[in-house]
């Protein structure tokens, strides 16, 4: 399985920016601009909140207010358990 986040994680939860190479993978190419624009990779970041959708994942992180970013660009830097995931408010929208 290939790494990815929590879309679940709860305010506080830390990731930090999926890469390879020295590069930004995962979503679409204004995803990634978006990424480099407003983040570094290596650097761990901390959820303000995430907002479910059918097809993809906002990510607001508390270190970029106001940014919306794609949940494909990133992966868990901790693990949250699968009580606290079912304590998201969009968790039984989904499950």
């Amino acid at each position: 399985k290939e790494a990815s986040m929590n879309i679940y994680a709860l305010e506080g939860f830390r990731i930090i920016v999926k890469a390879e190479a020295g590069s930004v993978v995962g979503g679409t190419e204004a995803d990634k601009k978006q990424v480099k624009k407003y983040l570094k990779i290596g650097k761990i970041y901390t959820v303000a909140k995430t907002k479910v959708h059918n097809c993809h994942t906002d990510v607001h992180l508390k270190e970029v207010p106001g940014v919306k970013l794609n949940s494909t660009n990133f992966v868990d830097f901790e693990s949250q358990s699968k009580e606290d995931d079912a304590k998201h408010p969009d968790w039984q929208l989904y499950n």
